[in-house]
C-alpha cells in the first residue's frame, strides 16, 4: 500500500542525517513509491505527471545526493542506491513511452552494477534491456 508507504519515507527523511547515503535509498524508494500509487479516478493529475513530476525527480535527486557524497562517508550504500535509483530512471523513462531513455539509463545502470560487482544489478538491468528490445521488435512486427 504505497500511499501509506510515502508519508512515512517522508518523515524518515526529515530525521536522516543530511548527506547520508541512507537518505539516497529512502529518496529512491520514495520514488518507487510514488510511481506505484494508485490513483483515484478523480485524480488532479494523471499518471504520466506523477511519475515525470514526482517519482523521476525522487530518483534524481537519490542520484544527486549519491554523487555528492564523498568517501569516508560514501559507503556500498550509496553505491548501490545510485544503481538503483539509475535503473529506477530507466523503469519511469519506460512508462513514460521514452523508450531510448530506458534504454540509455538500463545500460547505464548494468555498467554501474558491474563495475561495482554487484550480480543482482547486473542481471536485473540486462534483463530490462533484453526485455525493451523484445517489446521493440513486437511492436515494430505489429506496425
Amino acid at each position: 500500500q504505497h500511499f501509506l508507504a510515502t508519508p512515512l519515507l517522508l518523515q524518515a527523511l526529515e530525521l536522516a542525517p543530511r548527506g547520508d547515503c541512507h537518505a539516497v535509498i529512502i529518496m529512491n524508494n520514495l520514488s518507487l513509491s510514488l510511481a506505484q500509487q494508485p490513483l483515484p479516478p478523480h485524480a488532479p493529475i494523471t499518471r504520466h505527471q506523477l511519475i515525470a513530476d514526482s517519482a523521476t525527480k525522487w530518483a534524481e535527486k537519490a542520484l544527486s545526493l549519491s554523487n555528492s557524497i564523498a568517501p569516508p562517508q560514501r559507503t556500498r550504500e550509496c553505491d548501490e542506491g545510485c544503481v538503483a535509483a539509475t535503473y529506477n530512471l530507466g523503469e519511469f523513462a519506460e512508462m513514460l513511452g521514452d523508450r531510448e531513455g530506458a534504454r540509455r539509463r538500463y545500460a547505464e545502470a548494468a555498467s554501474l552494477a558491474r563495475g561495482l560487482d554487484m550480480r543482482e544489478g547486473v542481471r536485473r538491468a540486462e534483463g530490462a534491456l533484453l526485455a525493451l528490445a523484445f517489446r521493440g521488435r513486437l511492436l515494430a512486427t505489429k506496425n
